[in-house]
């Protein structure tokens, strides 16, 4: 990868932050972030079927980002978007392994297992209707979205500072 590259890289990422701040600050703004103090969503029962629907939906498009910024890490570096059946699990797997002279690790084996559990919601979120969606499985990952976002946040500085240095 070149410098000019790199830059591109390092703004998709960023662009990819601040959407993950959108979703972290609506949902602050609804008592749910960053410990869900709420039972409620915008007046709605935090049980009701829309209120599960629409976080699931934030819960959704935050591991969507995440792993947006895993492809463009991927794409970037040129080591080739995984594929079959399991190419979402592997993309993220792959982004915990350093590839010497290629590129850092992206993500602790922390955050993978963290990142993991979102990723498991959203297969769920996209594959079940919205009906059966488990509000307690939501609170679990509201309770840990703090986390996993300062975890985040840290891996992503510590790549790039990596990158800034090599081709800075």
């Amino acid at each position: 990868m070149n410098k000019s590259e790199y830059i591109a890289l390092k703004a998709r990422i960023e662009y990819e932050l601040l959407n993950i701040d959108l979703i972290e600050n609506t949902l602050e703004k609804e008592g749910l972030f960053p410990e869900p103090v709420s039972n409620s969503i915008s007046g709605l029962d935090i049980a009701s079927d829309l209120a599960r629907r629409a976080i699931g939906s934030y819960l959704h498009d935050y591991y969507s980002a995440v792993e947006k910024i895993a492809s463009h890490v991927c794409r970037a570096t040129g080591e080739g978007m995984p594929k079959g059946d399991d190419w979402h699990y592997q993309l993220i797997f792959n982004m915990s392994l350093e590839l010497n002279g290629l590129r850092p690790r992206l993500f602790s084996v922390e955050l993978l297992n963290l990142l993991n559990e979102f990723k498991g919601f959203r297969q769920v979120f996209r594959n079940v209707y919205g009906i059966n969606i488990d509000s307690k499985k939501e609170i679990v990952l509201l309770k840990k979205l703090s986390k996993t976002s300062k975890l985040l946040r840290k891996d992503i500085a510590a790549f790039l500072s990596i990158m800034d240095e090599a081709l800075l």
